[in-house]
Order: structure tokens, then C-alpha cells, then sequence
């Protein structure tokens, strides 16, 4: 389905989401939406059940969504983030009926709202940065950072990997690190952060 186009406001049309791209907005959004839920509540095993909460609510209202500019992506997500918000204070009351510890008041959860919706995204950039440094890594620098910071794989596997002494896994991993720190700093201020 393509983007359909409403009426001009000020400079810019107001425009609505087909089908299609709702769907794909949501696929391509959707870790950023549950970080925020994260925000609101840690240490929480239902971010996943919210999220699906959150996606059958945006569905249900999809029609309503108009964005300005040429890309709605975030304000695709500051919509779905707003709708996250709202269903984790949902959330909040029914574990108060429930009498279920709930670690932080309503007034903190709009803060960290506000303050996560206005640093989105910045985060997002930090991540786009650091997947294109990863990309500038030679590939056996790849799997090391993959195996220590995706898989969580202990030094022993990563020295045996690289056939060096643990000492040696450990010197390259700091290096890498600093390496990715300082290409991220210099894409992000490259791109005006």
C-alpha cells in the first residue's frame, strides 16, 4: 500500500501509513520501543508481553498516525513510545490493585518518558555508529567482539578461538574496544553530535 498525502500544513503535507509500512515501522522499531518500556520498568519480565500490547493498540489506531516530512520514522516512534507510556501505566494500576511492588511512582515514570522519548534518538544514532564501526572491523576482530559481547562467551573460549594465551584475548578485546569508542565518538560528531 503506498503513502497516502492529506491535505498541506505549512510547508509540508501531512501524509498517513499504509499497511505495509506500519508493519514494517513496527519490525524495524519495535527494540527501540521496548528499550523505552525497559526505562519505565526495570527488571520487569513482561516487555515483550507489553510490547505486543503497545503493537495491537498502534494497530488499532494506525489510521490516526499522520507524520510530516518525508520519513515518519521517529515520529513513528515517539507515537508508539506515547502509546507504550500510557499502556505501562496501565500496567502500574493493575499491580496496584494487585498489591504487587511497584518500584517507581507516576510522577518518575512521565519523567523517565520524557527524558527517554527526548534522548531516543541520539541512543539510536549511538547504535547506527557502532554497527558501521563494527563493519570497518576485519572480520576475525568482528567474531571476537561478537563472541565477548554477543554471545558472552568467557576469555578461555575467545583465546582458544584465537589461538593465543588469555592474557593476549584480553589486550585485543581492550583495544577493540577503544578502537569502536573512539569511531563511534568521530561518526557521531561527523554527524553533528
Amino acid at each position: 500500500m503506498r503513502t497516502m498525502s492529506a491535505e498541506p500544513r505549512g510547508d509540508q503535507a501531512e501524509r498517513q501509513l499504509g499497511e505495509e509500512e506500519f508493519i514494517a515501522l513496527i519490525v524495524r522499531h519495535e527494540r527501540r520501543v521496548c528499550a523505552f518500556i525497559q526505562t519505565l520498568l526495570p527488571l520487569d519480565g513482561d516487555v515483550d508481553d507489553l510490547m505486543q500490547e503497545v503493537s495491537v493498540v498502534a494497530w488499532q489506531k494506525f489510521r490516526s498516525f499522520v507524520y510530516h516530512g518525508t520519513t515518519p520514522d521517529e515520529q513513528f516512534v515517539s507515537w508508539l513510545c506515547t502509546i507504550a507510556k500510557f499502556q505501562v501505566m496501565n500496567e502500574r494500576k493493575k499491580r496496584l490493585s494487585k498489591k504487587t511492588v511497584v518500584p517507581f511512582d507516576d510522577t518518575l515514570v512521565e519523567e523517565l518518558a520524557s527524558l527517554q522519548l527526548q534522548q531516543s534518538s541520539y541512543f539510536e544514532d549511538r547504535r547506527s555508529a557502532l554497527a558501521e564501526c563494527l563493519m570497518k572491523l576485519p572480520p576475525r576482530d568482528r567474531e571476537v567482539i561478537r563472541l565477548k559481547y554477543g554471545l558472552n562467551e568467557p576469555i578461555a573460549a575467545i583465546a582458544e578461538y584465537l589461538d593465543r594465551k588469555q592474557v593476549t584475548a584480553y589486550q585485543l578485546i581492550a583495544h577493540l574496544r577503544g578502537k569502536l569508542l573512539e569511531c563511534v565518538r568521530l561518526t557521531l560528531q561527523r554527524e553533528g553530535h
